[in-house]
């Protein structure tokens, strides 16, 4: 089973009580000229505006404390600007430069001439996934997409020329993505990919039609990152319906695998005062034992040392050691994910996803579920299974 990683590049936001706008002028950097009809937004929200002919802009009616603003043009590179509340009156200058239809590496690459014909499905399906609520979504400007093949790295990179426009009929969403990077490695089968998203309800004059988005939007949204890290941030984790325990993986080429990995009877092993369950990981065809084994804490994870609170900023911090199992008992796995696992479909069992951090830094949580960096943590298994299909704006209520 391929676990495909994603990662959204955003930055985070609080809500507070007066409203701000900000303003200013699109420009290109190469001859001063102005650039009408560029696309400003607040990254990963349902809030944007265009500039005018003269490339001014005004953005009105923003909440928010702190926030990316993104601006995008067809045929030049995307700005990304954070807003803060010292720097949201000025009147900004933006400058763009255009975009070669290059990409810098151990060699100087080309687009391929067919990147679409050869790679469309995979891109689609890597990016949208292959849930039901993805075969709703569509990519209505396919030739935007700029495919390499990196044969020396082994893998294939692309990028989109402009905004790509997806029409997800399933939630009830036109987003434009400005699709910075996507990459394919080949030997891991890792697929990750960064950019900026904007948000626009699908108009609709059918009540139901309105009814069955709203529907699917709250079904996407619970149990889901965004979910869990709004949880994280209102320190009711237990009551939103997760579990989570701290899980360490143990590879076989460690030598306390040897002494644990027992197939038929895994042992529990104690550490100290904490009781671990051992857990064989998957058996490829051609292998005899697993690449690792996972202990999992026989306690529920505790959020007190791992959370902390940013007075000034109105911010918290998340770090956490080894991995954490987060187990969402307020719904079952859906049968899409049961088929396209593999899984038998009369099974009944909780959404369970993995989340591990890859530095020692810790994540930036905000109010609205927003977290930074954002490629710092790596999600699999039900997580893994969230795409594009399921993505939901960071101004998501559960109440709309």
């Amino acid at each position: 089973m391929k676990h495909f990683c994603f990662f959204l590049i955003f930055f985070c936001q609080n809500v507070y009580s007066q409203t701000s706008q900000v303003q200013g002028i699109i420009i290109n950097a190469e001859d001063n000229s102005k650039l009408a009809s560029a696309s400003i937004f607040i990254n990963n929200s349902s809030r944007g505006t265009i500039s005018d002919a003269n490339g001014t802009f005004s953005l009105q009616g923003i909440t928010e404390k702190a926030f990316d603003l993104v601006i995008s043009y067809t045929g030049f590179v995307t700005v990304s600007i954070k807003i803060t509340p010292e720097n949201i009156g000025q009147y900004h200058t933006i400058k763009m430069h255009p975009r070669k239809e290059t990409m810098e590496g151990v060699s100087l690459m080309v687009p391929e001439k067919d990147g679409w014909q050869k790679w469309g499905s995979f891109f689609t399906e890597a990016f949208l996934g292959v849930s039901d609520f993805a075969k709703n979504c569509s990519i209505e400007n396919p030739k935007v997409m700029r495919f390499f093949n990196d044969k020396p790295h082994n893998r294939i990179t692309a990028y989109s020329n402009e905004n790509l426009i997806i029409r997800n009929k399933a939630l009830g969403y036109l987003i434009k993505y400005q699709l910075e990077a996507f990459d394919y490695d080949f030997k891991t089968t890792i697929v990750t990919y960064t950019g900026y998203t904007v948000f626009e309800d699908l108009k609709t004059g059918s009540s139901r039609k309105r009814s069955r988005w709203l529907e699917a939007r709250k079904e996407a949204y619970y149990g889901s990152m965004m979910h869990f890290m709004r949880s994280v941030f209102s320190d009711s984790v237990a009551e939103q319906g997760f579990d989570v325990r701290e899980k360490i993986r143990v590879y076989n080429t460690d030598s306390l695998f040897k002494r644990i990995y027992i197939p038929g009877n895994m042992p529990t092993v104690q550490d100290g005062a904490e009781t671990y369950k051992a857990i064989a990981g998957e058996i490829t065809s051609f292998k005899k034992i697993p690449d690792y084994v996972d202990l999992i804490n026989m306690k529920n994870f505790s959020f007190k040392d791992a959370v902390t609170f940013d007075s000034s900023s109105k911010q918290k911090q998340f770090y956490f050691d080894n991995y954490l199992q987060v187990i969402y008992k307020n719904a079952l796995v859906k049968m899409d994910y049961l088929l396209a696992n593999r899984l038998p479909k009369y099974l009944k069992m909780h959404q369970i996803s993995d989340a591990h951090l890859l530095s020692n830094d810790p994540l930036i949580i905000e109010k609205d579920g927003s977290y930074f960096d954002p490629v710092n943590i790596i999600s699999s298994r039900y997580w893994g299974w969230y795409k594009i299909a399921e993505m939901l704006p960071t101004d998501y209520k559960t109440g709309e």
